[in-house]
């Protein structure tokens, strides 16, 4: 029988954190990381689901992409959100016959490690190149009721190959296990069967609410889910598919 949490007042959110997956690294939200989110977010098939934020036909400048991670981690600093880059490494890549990436797109970490003092603590990252494939982490964080709410998004080029899925539950074990948040959230649209046949089909869980024409892109109205998983989820079900 699993506790169930409740909000403590001596849970802080850091101001930067990097977890080490089997898949995917977990990184704190770098300038290093600027080029490759102002490409996805500015990438149609990326965000297609998500198209009121890839500033099209434009797209995002990389100072829009620097201003972006600024904003962030004054948020994060804030304790209003925990912030990830998702990066993957060259040998996971070629594992999954992904191809796609350009050399250019890589990053060194040897090179970073010794330009960046500290640059990521928690573990070694090694001398294998990585590319940033996406961005998740927690955003409308409330300590006072333990609850937040889980975002992701993953470059196209990285998509049905198990990345996704590993960074969710990654951001849901220390969700659940370290700051003991009693409910997560999922938001998503009607359009974006992906993700909801994720969340219900791989995390067995329906809908909590949904949410009538209850939002506006290109033209049109849009119904929202909502999902909602609690630690009794987390440590049912859910840890054993990490």
């Amino acid at each position: 029988m699993y506790k169930i949490n409740y909000p403590n007042s001596s849970i802080k959110i850091p101001s930067g954190l990097n977890i080490e997956g089997n898949k995917v690294l977990l990184l704190n939200y770098h300038e290093s990381h600027d080029k490759a989110v102002q490409k996805m977010l500015s990438c149609p098939e990326t965000m297609k689901y998500l198209k009121f934020m890839s500033k099209q036909p434009e797209g995002w400048s990389l100072e829009d992409a620097k201003n972006r991670r600024i904003a962030r981690t004054k948020s994060q600093n804030d304790g209003l959100i925990v912030n990830f880059t998702i990066a993957i490494k060259k040998s996971m890549l070629d594992k999954n016959n992904i191809s796609t990436f350009d050399d250019k797109e890589f990053l060194d970490p040897v090179s970073l490690q010794a330009k960046y003092n500290n640059l990521c603590p928690e573990f070694d990252l090694g001398t294998e190149k990585y590319i940033i494939a996406g961005v998740t982490g927690l955003q409308h964080i409330d300590l006072s009721s333990a609850r937040a709410e889980i975002g992701i998004i993953l470059d196209h080029r990285a998509w049905r190959s198990g990345f996704a899925t590993e960074a969710l539950l990654r951001v849901m074990k220390y969700s659940f296990e370290v700051l003991n948040l009693h409910r997560v959230e999922f938001w998503t649209t009607e359009a974006n069967e992906s993700m909801r046949g994720w969340l219900e089909n791989v995390c067995k869980q329906q809908p909590e609410s949904i949410f009538k024409d209850f939002l506006f892109s290109e033209g049109v109205y849009m119904d929202s889910y909502n999902y909602a998983f609690f630690e009794l989820d987390w440590y049912d079900r859910l840890s054993k598919l990490l």
